[in-house]
């Protein structure tokens, strides 16, 4: 998904910062349950809300349902300073 999803949401200010492999849990519970990870930046809650209804993600999320046995969608704060 990672190239159509680049070409689509890119413009409407949308990053992926990670896209790989999950090599293991450090910490927490889940071990073996999830073989690659994809972590993205929204510029808000409702970029992302209005992509699941576009047209053209429609068209390229095909692929990344079908290559999906599971997800995780974490919406996350603004983040904090350490």
């Amino acid at each position: 998904m990672g190239a159509g999803f680049r070409r689509v949401m890119e413009l409407k200010g949308c990053r992926v910062l990670y896209s790989g492999d999950g090599r293991g849990f450090l910490i927490g519970e889940g071990e073996g349950e999830w073989d690659a990870l994809m972590l993205i930046e929204y510029p808000s809650t409702q970029v992302m809300l209005d992509m699941f209804r576009e047209e053209e993600y429609q068209k390229v999320q095909i692929h990344r349902a079908a290559a999906l046995e599971g997800q995780l969608l974490i919406e996350c704060g603004s983040g904090f300073r350490i």
